[in-house]
């Protein structure tokens, strides 16, 4: 995965915890990031969206954090050896069809919400580690 797909994987990821890092901003930074990712790939927007998911002190983080893990920070748990060898708990990846938003189970029996902005149901991705 290149580096513009690994910023569209955490845009499409951060999406359902912006409510908790930005709650003041979180309808107009989720709308925002939502257009960019229904644009096709390319150079402008792919700058456009990692200005938007770094344009502050706890999107900058959680994507850092997301982009070192390649899971949502809140998944992570715990650490085996070194700091630098984090332990990650099996995790159901759901997607929306149309690419624009990810959503992570935590528990079985989580339900399954429909992406946003397509009101269509997520598709399982399988597990992640």
């Amino acid at each position: 995965m290149d580096d513009a797909e690994k910023t569209r994987e955490a845009a499409r990821s951060i999406r359902p915890y912006l409510r908790q890092l930005v709650p003041d901003d979180a309808e107009s930074l989720d709308a925002r990031i939502a257009d960019l990712l229904n644009n096709p790939p390319g150079l402008d927007d792919d700058l456009l969206l990692l200005e938007a998911l770094c344009s502050c002190d706890a999107t900058r983080t959680w994507m850092a954090d997301f982009l070192q893990n390649g899971i949502p920070p809140s998944l992570t748990r715990g650490f085996v050896g070194t700091v630098s060898e984090p332990v990650h708990v099996n995790i159901d990846k759901y997607a929306c069809p149309f690419g624009d938003y990810n959503w992570y189970a935590v528990t079985v029996g989580d339900d399954i919400p429909v992406c946003p902005n397509h009101k269509t149901a997520l598709q399982s991705v399988g597990p992640r580690k």
